[in-house]
């Protein structure tokens, strides 16, 4: 049921209306209102309230109640509203012993691990950088383990990706940074100068995987789409993959090290 569905009275149909201005993105020519159609097409939160994942209604209730003055104030409540409702969607449990793939941002991993060694961000960024550019694979990944220890590489869930067909999920991407960000439809690091790097890892036993909706995307990333696969940025790199969210891992999760994507 799209929002539309919901919007019974003028009041509930402004509302959904204020949700779809809040939330474009003028920027994104191809729809700058693409957000707002992924949530309102996302056959995942096709449910009625009170179930899981949270239903459009609800989200439309909540913001009935709250009455927010102004956009910041409406987009907060999204924010939160979204991350309220994260990992709700279809358990993907037949993957929790697949090696999965991720792509991270060496400047936020920094921020994860400066703070249990004392570190600067600074100081753990340089750090990084030098256990990602080891030669010899093994020794990488056992440096990077000893190295990172069990610190959450990441403040909020993660995003990652399996190949149903390959055991390794990188195996039919190239080294070039560029592959990485296009098939996995990582447009906000496109054209970017972000440090970024790979690696591949398994769920520890505590750790389950689901399939992401529209909530675990923020309803703010344009480059995501429903359906549970990767949406490339461009043609010739490949289909889309498997993608899954999942609570954070640590280094000690790792299957391969983690490795520099060059620009």
């Amino acid at each position: 049921m799209p929002f539309e569905d919901f919007a019974q009275t003028p009041e509930r149909q402004t509302i959904v209306e204020d949700i779809r201005r809040t939330t474009s993105n003028p920027d994104y020519t191809l729809n700058q209102y693409q957000t707002f159609e992924n949530m309102d097409s996302d056959p995942q939160l096709d449910h009625l309230p009170s179930t899981n994942p949270a239903s459009r209604s609800s989200l439309i209730d909540l913001l009935e109640n709250e009455a927010p003055t102004d956009d910041a104030e409406r987009l907060e409540h999204l924010f939160n509203f979204c991350h309220t409702h994260q990992q709700k969607g279809e358990p993907t449990n037949s993957v929790n012993s697949a090696t999965l793939g991720h792509v991270n941002n060496i400047t936020n991993i920094a921020h994860r691990v400066c703070a249990p060694s004392g570190e600067t961000p600074d100081q753990a960024r340089a750090r990084i950088r030098q256990l990602v550019r080891i030669s010899d694979p093994a020794q990488r990944l056992a440096l990077q383990k000893q190295n990172l220890g069990s610190t959450s590489l990441s403040r909020y869930q993660m995003w990652a990706f399996y190949d149903e067909e390959h055991t390794e999920p990188f195996e039919t991407f190239t080294d070039s940074r560029e592959t990485s960000v296009v098939r996995l439809g990582l447009g906000h690091y496109d054209n970017s100068n972000d440090e970024l790097v790979r690696w591949t890892h398994r769920l520890p036993s505590n750790i389950n995987p689901f399939k992401p909706t529209a909530w675990d995307a923020d309803a703010l990333n344009v480059y995501w789409r429903p359906g549970g696969e990767t949406q490339p940025l461009r043609s010739g790199f490949g289909d889309g993959l498997s993608e899954v969210v999942h609570d954070s891992i640590s280094a000690q999760d790792f299957v391969t090290p983690a490795g520099p994507l060059e620009v």
